[in-house]
């Protein structure tokens, strides 16, 4: 998952990716949940249709590598948490609130 100026770059399997726009992302809601992690995110569009967006990429069986990494720029807008599930939603608010300089 790569988050940009202009919307979310996602990865689902090697060669498989969708680009959402922000503008057309109504919303981020909770997805796939394996009990213990929320796995997932949701992407509700403002066209109705929904789109899965992978929070974990992967696991080596002791732990779990989530899907984003953050740069300083993004850090600076939204703080050093990397996990998806916090960042993607901030994003989104600052996208509606014109601060990311798209």
């Amino acid at each position: 998952m790569w988050a940009t100026q202009r919307g979310v770059l996602v990865r689902y399997i090697p060669g498989r990716t969708k680009f959402l726009p922000w503008a057309a992302i109504a919303a981020f809601e909770p997805g796939m949940h394996d009990g213990v992690e929320l796995r997932s995110l949701t992407a509700r569009m403002v066209d109705g249709t929904t789109h899965m967006v992978p929070i974990f990429y992967r696991t080596d069986g002791q732990r779990d590598f989530l899907s984003s990494t953050i740069t300083p720029e993004g850090a600076r807008l939204v703080g050093s948490d990397v996990n998806p599930a916090v960042v993607l939603p901030r994003l989104l608010d600052l996208h509606r609130q014109g601060q990311l300089g798209a």
